[in-house]
């Protein structure tokens, strides 16, 4: 497949999924209770939105990684963060794309903006808990919106605060399948601060690579919720890596070498 502008077309689709029977899966009773509980902790989200119009922004990020947290663990999610990485605390955080979750993943680790499609911004409590942790929102089919946003992500770089963006622009079951376009890597050039990318990996408990968390391909946001609820011992490992160098280099040659790092799945 192709793609043009910014509306990349991935290849991954139902046929990256594992055969059935291939994925541990869970009791359906705790299936129901995983729906339970992430049902509990979308409604203790509604006092976090009251509570993030009083604080700082920095105090609310904390809120939202905090309801982060608990969301995955309330899903049966296990993250472990690997960080390699020294230095600067402020950098444009740069992952590869795989699951709805991504965003939370990053979030619940991190204290962050993260770009994120405008979508995101018009579900019912998501999006009140994304707009009040600074979301940064793109409409990818309007490429005219493009330097806008790449502004909003360089001033919150110069304000000190950590942004994390997709720049594959869809999702894709492997790391190494999709390209990093360059645009959003401009933000870190504006700003002077370091790009470090960011590889989500997730596997079985076993070690095994799984695509249960994926939203591949044509499916509906259910699908891909009810494979993740049902999926048992899922983890995902976050890799913070260390930063591609940036001084003197262009938002091209920044966006090849995160894609390269991120490309490299550990065995």
């Amino acid at each position: 497949m192709t793609s043009s502008g910014w509306m990349p077309v991935s290849p991954c689709g139902q046929g990256c999924i594992e055969a059935p029977g291939t994925t541990p899966q869970v009791w359906p009773t705790t299936r129901v209770w995983r729906v339970l509980m992430a049902l509990c902790v979308l409604l203790g989200a509604i006092p976090v939105l009251s509570v993030q119009r009083l604080v700082s922004p920095e105090r609310g990020r904390r809120l939202m990684s905090s309801w982060c947290r608990m969301l995955l663990r309330a899903l049966g999610m296990r993250v472990e963060v690997h960080d390699s990485a020294t230095g600067a605390d402020t950098a444009l955080l740069v992952a590869n794309h795989v699951s709805w979750l991504d965003p939370v993943v990053l979030m619940a680790a991190v204290p962050m903006r993260v770009v994120s499609k405008t979508g995101i911004g018009e579900i019912p409590i998501i999006g009140g808990l994304a707009r009040g942790a600074g979301t940064i929102f793109i409409d990818r089919p309007r490429l005219s919106q493009l330097p806008g946003v790449v502004d909003q992500v360089s001033a919150a770089l110069r304000e000190g605060t950590t942004v994390a963006a997709f720049p594959q622009g869809t999702t894709f079951c492997e790391p190494a399948k999709g390209r990093f376009r360059p645009a959003l890597f401009q933000a870190a050039v504006d700003a002077g601060v370091p790009v470090r990318p960011v590889l989500l990996d997730y596997r079985l408990s076993d070690g095994r690579p799984t695509a249960a968390a994926s939203f591949l391909g044509d499916e509906s946001m259910g699908t891909a919720m009810r494979r993740t609820l049902g999926t048992r011992g899922l983890v995902v490992h976050l890799r913070l890596m260390p930063a591609v160098q940036h001084e003197g280099a262009d938002r091209r040659a920044l966006s090849l070498a995160a894609e390269e790092a991120v490309s490299k799945v550990p065995a």
